[in-house]
């Protein structure tokens, strides 16, 4: 009897032991718990704007690093800091009056600046007017505060022209990413404010002008240019063979708008809900490999987390981080589709073919996990491994839609590198205050992340991965810091004198051959100068792998946004704007400005050329 006892007792442990190894198994290899990626995804696009700076991107960097921490341990999550410069928006109200009463104040959302121009403004005054782009009302444009559409493409550049003091855009029911972007300039550093108006305050508005004949405004706004503390977050799962060898996961959890302040990024979230579901399901199912979870930011200003990274922690850390990756994987995810491509390149650097010759040798063995894991799981999904070998296969999957990939950077260093890519999208809201939840697609997701939860394992599982399919590398390959000062000439002393404070605007240099995400987009990579007036900007491409880069550099005056120092392309000028980048380091010596004011003038063409300059602003000592 007490033997039998004994051996239903040991029964019924085996059993528990076999249901929770079940339960755990089941846990992470199991239906994928769509819930959790789209509760990441609402929680994150909840937060009104993941831009650095704003307060909603320290409340996402807190949600990722406690869930990490649950999942891998506290003392297995660390946090790299690293500086931003981007515009803040302290707010912008409208106060109202008609018939001699007061309307009320609302408040307004600034837009992003022309190039370097913010919409700072601190007391605007105009009568309040709307306007569609009817050419029987450019009369009364002119004095005015115009209320517009946002959906009407460069028109704001019309009221502009014809005397308006400023414009107000009305949020639209949807809109689009090109929209978005013909709403800045992104050469012209032209002082003329430009407000958004979200949908109660814009029918408020709306209901104000139809109600009064003469409705006068002011307007104050504050949007000011600052360095902010950025964070990347990182995760760490010792893997169960190989632990002194690390493969890099890495997804992008900021986001970017025209409205800064109305940034919610939906589609932009969807990497990083599937780097924080990955390192659940890992944690689980442990590979050989280890694996770093870097949740990185400053995605959409030139991969600047990205590149920090690579050059605190990859290179500043080189024997005891650095040297132990043996693989970067990056993941940008979108629910608009379910097409994949693993993709050596990207369009941040444009590098050609260099980023896929440390995958040479793991092409076939990266192509037979992709067909092994589509057998397995049964998934109907177009997985496109030829972008591991072939640059010009990254712009006919992408051919409307440049997006920079953090894998560019690794790449750019050396590193065998790629991305995993949802390909044959147009991103439509991407960059726009319309990124929002309830745009995503669940099911694309969820077949999504099947595919790439188990070929992310198969491939960190795979006996010795190193050295039989990926060489060991050092860090060096194209990558080049930029260094220098922006200084004004002394007239008296005959030498340059450094400018603290100077906001430096760096980018690819446009040809109009090869396409870049820096200049299609408009933005830059940003910089502000320290007390001797020098920047240091890590990671750019070399200009014999990729292209010159072009430097600006201006100093704004906070109260006015305007412009009171530009460059100087006169007898003074000591570097010019393009810039052949060489060698690990290149000083560019002295970028020279000089005090100015500035005079806007609208369609003047330029004699050498038969093209039109639709607006210039001209920066006058």
């Amino acid at each position: 009897m007490r033997f039998s006892f004994c051996n239903l007792l040991l029964a019924v442990l085996v059993l528990q032991l076999l249901f929770m190894q079940g339960i755990q198994q089941s846990y992470a290899e199991g239906p994928v718990n769509s819930e959790s990626l789209e509760r990441h995804i609402k929680y994150l696009s909840s937060l009104q704007s993941r831009i650095p700076g704003y307060e909603g991107y320290y409340e996402a960097q807190r949600y990722i690093m406690e869930y990490l921490k649950r999942v891998l341990g506290e003392e297995n999550v660390d946090l790299h800091t690293f500086k931003m410069v981007v515009p803040i928006d302290y707010g912008a109200r409208i106060t109202l009056a008609a018939d001699g009463g007061n309307l009320g104040t609302l408040s307004l959302y600034s837009l992003w600046p022309n190039l370097v121009a913010t919409c700072t403004t601190r007391s605007l005054t105009g009568r309040l007017i709307h306007w569609g782009g009817e050419t029987g009302g450019l009369a009364d444009l002119n004095g005015s505060i115009v209320l517009m559409d946002f959906n009407t493409g460069s028109l704001w550049l019309k009221a502009a022209e014809f005397g308006a003091k400023a414009v107000i855009f009305t949020a639209p029911s949807t809109t689009n990413r090109m929209e978005a972007k013909l709403k800045f300039l992104s050469r012209v550093p032209f002082h003329f404010p430009r407000f958004y108006a979200v949908n109660e305050t814009a029918s408020r508005l709306m209901d104000i002008i139809a109600r009064y004949r003469d409705v006068s405004a002011e307007i104050s706004s504050n949007m000011t240019w600052k360095s902010v503390a950025a964070y990347n977050i990182i995760g760490f799962l010792r893997g169960s063979e190989y632990q002194d060898k690390y493969i890099v996961i890495s997804a992008y959890y900021d986001s970017h708008s025209v409205i800064p302040a109305v940034s919610p990024g939906a589609q932009e979230s969807c990497g990083v809900a599937f780097l924080l579901e990955l390192a659940r399901r890992l944690s689980l199912r442990v590979p050989r490999y280890s694996i770093i979870f870097l949740a990185v930011s400053g995605h959409n200003l030139g991969l600047t987390g990205a590149r920090w990274f690579l050059n605190d922690w990859v290179r500043g850390k080189w024997e005891e981080f650095g040297r132990k990756i043996i693989l970067w994987i990056n993941l940008d995810i979108s629910s608009e589709a379910t097409d994949l491509a693993l993709l050596a390149n990207g369009y941040l650097y444009s590098l050609y073919l260099f980023p896929a010759k440390p995958l040479k040798r793991a092409f076939q063995h990266i192509s037979t996990i992709v067909q092994r894991v589509k057998a397995s799981t049964g998934l109907v999904i177009n997985i496109h491994e030829e972008g591991l070998s072939e640059y010009a296969y990254w712009q006919m999957l992408m051919p409307s839609t440049l997006i920079p990939l953090e894998s560019e950077v690794a790449s750019l260093a050396g590193c065998p590198s790629f991305s995993i890519v949802t390909c044959k999208t147009l991103r439509r809201f991407w960059q726009t205050p319309m990124d929002t939840v309830d745009h995503i697609n669940m099911e694309n997701l969820e077949t999504q992340f099947k595919f790439v939860a188990e070929f992310i394992y198969e491939l960190a599982d795979t006996p010795n991965l190193q050295p039989e399919y990926l060489e060991p590398w050092s860090f060096g390959g194209m990558w080049s810091d930029l260094t220098g000062r922006i200084c004004l000439y002394d007239e008296w002393t005959g030498w340059y004198v450094p400018v603290k404070n100077a906001i430096v605007c760096v980018r690819n240099y446009e040809t109009g051959v090869i396409p870049r995400y820096l200049p299609s987009s408009g933005l830059y990579i940003l910089s502000i100068t320290d007390e001797e007036g020098r920047i240091f900007i890590p990671g750019l491409a070399q200009s014999a792998s990729s292209n010159p880069w072009e430097i600006r550099a201006y100093l704004i005056d906070e109260e006015t946004g305007t412009v009171t120092y530009a460059p100087d392309f006169g007898r003074y000028a000591y570097s010019g704007s393009r810039l052949n980048v060489e060698g690990e380091m290149f000083d560019f010596g002295y970028f020279t400005i000089f005090p100015s004011g500035s005079l806007s003038l609208i369609h003047i063409s330029e004699p050498t050329r038969p093209r039109l300059i639709s607006y210039a602003v001209f920066c006058l000592k």
